[in-house]
């Protein structure tokens, strides 16, 4: 039961995680940051809570969900400014 519990707790955080910083991204770009790398941040991360909506909605919490959207999280944070930086000379 606890393990079950867990799963939906972590389920949430990512999935609010996901839309907040996607919001946070969206003021960022009308604010004046890079146009095209932060919105493909934004397209993976409105991706990614989309899916975890669709599987709340569906009353299913796969494991894989969690371990995979906590890894993008995690690599989202570490390299972000790496990726914004190359995406924004790759496209411009």
């Amino acid at each position: 039961m606890i393990r079950s519990n867990l799963r939906i707790v972590l389920f949430r955080i990512i999935i609010l995680y996901c839309l907040f910083y996607a919001v946070v991204k969206i003021i960022g770009i009308w604010k004046g940051m890079w146009l095209i790398p932060n919105l493909i941040i934004v397209f993976g991360l409105a991706i990614i809570g989309i899916i975890g909506i669709w599987f709340v909605k569906q009353n299913k919490y796969p494991l894989i969900y969690v371990m995979a959207g906590s890894l993008f999280i995690v690599l989202l944070r570490v390299y972000e400014t790496r990726w914004v930086f190359y995406l924004n000379q790759y496209f411009n």
